[in-house]
């Protein structure tokens, strides 16, 4: 436990002075594992607790989903499974491929079609879409006849297949492509928004990403602008921000529409619990929403934070890290996720950890 204090301290300091990944190839060595890390079965997944504790053995090929209403998707056998948080199988599909649940069913496909199952792997929806896309607000989007439309929960074809593009519903509006054009419908299939884009994102925060001229800009339900296409690219708003793009630099604006962050990170992702992930140079960083570095940039790769944790790179390896910025986790898995339930799922490296 001592060394693993040490390397806290260590980390901290040298992250400070960009010298993070020369500090791990020394200290790496030293990492005192928790005794459930030890002699695990290698290049396999299993899930964490946020004390780091290897609470279901690695044992699965792939993970599929994450924790969600107390139940994970697994991988095993050449099968797909549901598990629960004490690793029982709650039940097994018999399905091609599984997409995650979202409002109580997920996208499978059997026999070269695509229909909806529930959690205990009845087909709701039967197999006889070309393609489909995921319920949300009550529909999904289906693929049949050339073209997209929109089923209910009961496959009742509430809007009939005529897009040439179909995204789910937000906040009562979906983005249809029709005649190489994208607009916006309601859920009784009227358009609010006729088609005039060339590009076009969901709605979030109130707004969607369009782009109609050559430059991305930012409507409301109206399909007014209330933030004009003056961007190379536009990213939904997250947390009352949005990554923007301008000359291959990224940045962020507020609601308004104001830069608060200068387009000038090659890299960025979107804000979450607060923090942006940004790069500089080689390494990734985070910064708050003022611009200002929260966590230098010391990192190979990150993702966002979720429950207050965020896994990051080291030396080709992932573990996850606090919003302080502390390794409460040693980097020392082949692959991570986010936490989602105080569970993540963790692939262990090809080599045995020892």
């Amino acid at each position: 436990m001592k060394k693993l204090l040490y390397l806290i301290c260590f980390l901290s300091l040298f992250a400070m002075i960009g010298n993070l990944s020369d500090v791990m190839a020394q200290v790496n060595n030293n990492v005192q594992l928790p005794d459930s890390y030890k002699n695990l079965v290698p290049n396999k997944w299993g899930f964490i607790d946020k004390s780091g504790n290897m609470v279901i053995k690695p044992q699965y090929d792939f993970i599929w989903q994450g924790f969600f209403q107390g139940l994970a998707g697994v991988y095993i056998d050449k099968k797909y499974k549901m598990i629960d948080k004490n690793n029982n199988i709650v039940s097994e599909f018999k399905v091609d491929t599984v997409d995650k649940f979202s409002e109580g069913l997920a996208k499978a496909k059997a026999n070269g079609k695509y229909g909806f199952i529930n959690f205990q792997g009845e087909f709701i929806v039967p197999p006889m879409y070309v393609d489909a896309g995921s319920f949300s607000g009550g529909l999904a989007s289906v693929y049949i006849d050339d073209h997209w439309g929109y089923i209910n929960t009961k496959n009742e074809m509430v809007i009939q297949p005529q897009f040439n593009g179909a995204m789910p519903f937000t906040e009562g509006l979906a983005a249809v492509s029709k005649d190489d054009k994208w607009g916006y419908i309601k859920t009784n299939g009227a358009f609010k928004i006729k088609p005039r884009f060339n590009y076009a994102q969901s709605f979030q925060e109130g707004v969607a990403v369009v782009q109609e001229t050559g430059y991305y800009g930012y409507i409301n339900s109206s399909g007014d602008y209330e933030i004009q296409p003056t961007f190379h690219n536009a990213y939904k708003f997250s947390e009352g921000m949005a990554l923007i793009v301008m000359d291959d630099l990224k940045g962020f604006i507020n609601r308004n529409g104001k830069v608060i962050v200068q387009p000038q990170y090659t890299q960025a992702l979107n804000y979450n619990d607060g923090m942006a992930a940004v790069k500089v140079d080689k390494k990734w960083g985070y910064i708050d929403k003022k611009g200002n570095f929260v966590i230098q940039p010391a990192f190979d790769a990150v993702d966002e934070f979720e429950e207050n944790y965020a896994t990051v790179k080291l030396d080709g390896s992932w573990g996850y890290i606090d919003m302080s910025g502390q390794i409460v986790i040693p980097p020392v898995f082949n692959n991570t996720f986010f936490y989602s339930e105080d569970f993540a799922a963790v692939k262990t490296p090809i080599k045995a950890l020892k």
